[in-house]
């Protein structure tokens, strides 16, 4: 594992992780979050990408700690924890016929409003708690194929 050089007071946790690795989430249609793929609303398949991913967290040892948490005027789609790392994934649905994927959808622009709501997050909550010592930020890219969110997950993304 690499560690960038800091550049700032946030970034003196900001760990590169490994390439991605596609995960395929378990489907769960009777669990309420899973919604078919003719499902119209656009706003619960985006729900539903970010419980899968949530639930992919906790698969990998993470106690998730919020679900889109509204920072003034800045959301962070899930914050998890695990011992002393917390960890902000912005989630990005896409359908399985979209121009471009979730990774492509996040521009310069919107990665410096979940970067800042990271920082603010950090130092309104994380920066004096002892317990806690790096702070990461990660993206998932869903696209839902038949019954089952296929998630690729990107540690350290930006």
């Amino acid at each position: 594992m690499k560690v960038k050089e800091a550049k700032s007071v946030f970034d003196f946790a900001f760990f590169v992780g490994p390439p991605c690795q596609p995960q395929l989430a378990a489907a769960a249609t009777d669990s309420g979050w899973m919604r078919e793929p003719d499902s119209p609303s656009r706003s619960s398949h985006g729900a539903g990408a970010e419980a899968a991913v949530a639930r992919y967290l906790s698969d990998q040892g993470f106690d998730v700690i919020a679900t889109n948490l509204r920072i003034g005027r800045l959301e962070l789609n899930v914050v998890a924890r695990r011992a002393d790392l917390i960890v902000v994934v912005e989630v990005r649905f896409r359908g399985a016929g979209s121009w471009t994927s979730g990774f492509g959808s996040i521009l310069p622009e919107k990665r410096r409003r979940v970067r800042r709501a990271a920082e603010i997050l950090w130092r309104r909550r994380y920066a004096r708690d002892a317990s806690v010592s790096r702070l990461r930020i990660d993206a998932a890219a869903v696209v839902l194929e038949g019954t089952a969110y296929r998630i690729t997950y990107c540690p350290g993304a930006f």
